[in-house]
């Protein structure tokens, strides 16, 4: 049996709600397969994209203590239930479980597809994937990734560029770019970047 709620900002709500698997109308769920009495049809025909850096570079990077990352992680799997799709930027899997942690919640809140930067290798320059992360509620159909060719200081060791996702709603498609760009650094040179090439 199909539900249909409202989702509101009350706060006893949103304690609970990313507990709950939420399907959207568009998405062509077979309803069969609802089997949990907690999850819901999201009654809104629009679709929310979120883009965010939910800057969770790896160990032992960070400003203070610890960044709050833990905390900042949990509380973000408390909201993603809001959103159709989802660019995260420093999503990083490097030395930490977060990013297949999330992948998993997420499924578990009705992200059924997703798409990433895979591990640079060990021939590569980088040491680290570019942190990019697609989530979503729709069809993935197809996906790539373009490393950018250059970068400077410890953003060369990270393997920045584009991660494209075409993503299937209904009849039609939704082409979706993100990307994590060189951050600014006043002293440097161009002497300084590194080419992949």
């Amino acid at each position: 049996m199909q539900q249909q709620i409202e989702i509101d900002d009350d706060d006893e709500d949103q304690i609970s709600q990313h507990l709950y698997t939420y399907y959207h109308p568009l998405a062509n769920i077979n309803h069969n397969m609802i089997r949990d009495p907690r999850d819901k049809i999201c009654p809104r025909k629009q679709i929310k994209i979120l883009t965010y850096n939910i800057f969770l570079r790896p160990p032992p990077l960070k400003n203070n203590i610890s960044d709050y990352k833990d905390e900042r992680f949990e509380d973000f799997l408390k909201i993603i239930y809001q959103y159709d799709v989802i660019c995260l930027q420093e999503m990083f899997g490097l030395l930490n479980n977060r990013l297949h942690e999330l992948i998993y919640q997420a499924s578990k809140q009705g992200f059924f597809y997703f798409t990433n930067v895979d591990f640079p290798g060990m021939l590569g320059k980088s040491i680290a994937d570019g942190g990019l992360l697609i989530l979503s509620r729709f069809p993935i159909t197809n996906y790539c990734f373009v490393p950018f060719r250059y970068g400077v200081l410890s953003d060369a060791l990270a393997e920045k560029g584009l991660l494209y996702a075409k993503i299937k709603i209904q009849s039609t498609y939704l082409h979706l770019f993100t990307a994590h760009l060189q951050a600014s650094y006043i002293d440097s040179s161009e002497s300084q970047f590194v080419s992949r090439i």
